[in-house]
C-alpha cells in the first residue's frame, strides 16, 4: 500500500481484523481503514473486505507489498472438535475479492503469519512436539 495524504480518495493502508459474538455464534470481519476527513489523526472504517462466520484472531492478517491481504482462517472440525482446519486466504487489496486459498497441515495449530519481500512466515505449534527416538 502506498502512503497517501490525509483525506485522499484512495484506499486506506491499514487493515484490521474484528471479532464479535452473538447468540447464534461468533463472526469476524477484515476491515480496511482510512483517515477521517476532518481529523487526520483518526482512523475510520472504509470498507469490509471480508465477513466470515469465525473470529479473526490476533496476528492472522498480513498485507503484502504485491497488493494482497493474507488471512489465516481456522475452523474446528465438526465431528470430534479435537483437530482444527486452517486455510490461508489471499484477497486482492483493491477489489477485496478472494484470489486464492491454501489448506495448511492439520497436525499443527497455526497461530500467526508475517512476511517481507519475497518471504512469508507462518508460525504454529504441534500438539505433540517432535522428539528424538
Amino acid at each position: 500500500c502506498l502512503a497517501q495524504k490525509p483525506g485522499s480518495p484512495g484506499l486506506g493502508c491499514i487493515v484490521v481484523g474484528t471479532t464479535a459474538s452473538s447468540k447464534i455464534g461468533g463472526y469476524g470481519r477484515i476491515v480496511q481503514l482510512k483517515t477521517h476527513l476532518g481529523h487526520p489523526q483518526k482512523l475510520v472504517p472504509q470498507r469490509a473486505i471480508h465477513v466470515r462466520n469465525s473470529a479473526v484472531n490476533s496476528g492472522a492478517i498480513h498485507v503484502t507489498d504485491t497488493g494482497y491481504i493474507l488471512a489465516l482462517r481456522t475452523t474446528d472440525a465438526l465431528k470430534h472438535r479435537q483437530r482444527t482446519e486452517t486455510t490461508m486466504e489471499a484477497f486482492h487489496n483493491k477489489t477485496g475479492k478472494l484470489a486464492a486459498t491454501w489448506s495448511l497441515p492439520t497436525d499443527v495449530n497455526w497461530l500467526t503469519l508475517s512476511g517481507g519481500g519475497q518471504f512469508l512466515l507462518i508460525l504454529g505449534l504441534r500438539p505433540k512436539p517432535w522428539g528424538f527416538e
